[in-house]
């Protein structure tokens, strides 16, 4: 599938092959809590770089971007955090 590819919209030079953020992380300014990939950033992630692609003075050339869902903390947040990952590998 051709948006699998991370600079499918952008135009000109491609930057950093950084791929889409998979499992689980946490995030520690927010107290530690969990978080799972959005199930929309993957077609988020294209945007923003096509938005760099097209203003190139404007961001830097070695922008990575990411996005991530906070699912909470302790036990429900890591249990949340793991239930999107796989939901999002379906």
């Amino acid at each position: 599938m051709e948006t699998s590819k991370p600079y499918y919209l952008a135009e000109g030079e491609a930057g950093p092959d950084c791929g889409t953020l998979s499992g689980v992380s946490r995030v520690r300014p927010l107290g530690n809590a969990w978080a799972g990939p959005f199930f929309m950033a993957g077609i988020n992630e294209l945007v923003v770089r096509r938005s760099v692609s097209l203003q190139p003075k404007v961001y830097p050339k070695d922008l990575l971007y990411h996005e991530r869902q906070v699912t909470g903390r302790g036990a429900k947040g890591l249990f949340s955090a793991v239930a999107l990952s796989l939901g999002t590998m379906v």
